[in-house]
């Protein structure tokens, strides 16, 4: 029995009409057994499969089969709904790959080969200078720390005396105010009384 690869169908295509069009392009029943999968194309993003076919070969497969060993490769030619199209087949040579087991690596000796891994010159290294960077990241964000306390302890009277200042001038000003508004009041009340008396004096006259 051979076992036959397509790599490469539009992704509307099923097993069944694969099987189908095997079938009737070789006049037999030829397909003992068919598998797809299906994939995804990097360049159209459209979905696509592929299929295994094994199958018993009949006298008119003959040169559809040499044709494959000797090439490597042959094109499967038929018609869906008026239009031609093939389908490049090939021999499945691939042989089915068998899941590896690895042995249960023991916690003690995963522990170990992680140190020894540690312990290598490379990695101290590695580790090394990434603690010096921590540490340098550190001292410069601690010395920032530093230099703002010491900023604000150094200008903190100075803030202090501006605020005073600034709350004198306000100070003044209203207290100024309040003296210019009596004063403004007393002179306005002395004008009046001469205007009053220099009245009088015509009047007399």
């Amino acid at each position: 029995m051979d076992s036959l690869f397509i790599s490469y169908a539009l992704g509307h295509y099923t097993a069944e009409y694969v099987a189908d069009t095997f079938n009737m392009t070789f006049d037999g029943e030829v397909v003992a057994k068919i598998s797809e999968t299906t994939r995804i194309d990097t360049k159209t993003h459209k979905p696509f499969k592929m299929f295994w076919i094994e199958i018993n070969p009949n006298r008119n497969m003959v040169s559809f089969l040499d044709e494959i060993k000797t090439n490597g490769w042959t094109r499967l030619y038929f018609t869906d709904k008026g239009t031609s199209h093939y389908w490049q087949v090939q021999i499945n040579n691939k042989p089915v790959s068998k899941p590896r087991i690895l042995p249960r690596i023991p916690k003690e000796t995963l522990d170990q080969t992680v140190q020894a891994f540690i312990n290598t010159e490379a990695m101290q290294k590695r580790i090394a200078g990434v603690i010096a960077q921590d540490e340098a990241i550190a001292f410069k964000e601690a010395e920032q720390t530093k230099l703002v306390q010491t900023a604000e302890q150094v200008l903190e009277p100075e803030i202090a005396l501006n605020r005073f200042l600034a709350q004198e001038k306000i100070d003044s000003a209203k207290r100024l105010d309040v003296f210019m508004a009596s004063q403004g009041e007393t002179a306005f009340q002395q004008s009046r009384r001469h205007y009053q008396t220099m009245m009088e004096g015509l009047i007399q006259c």
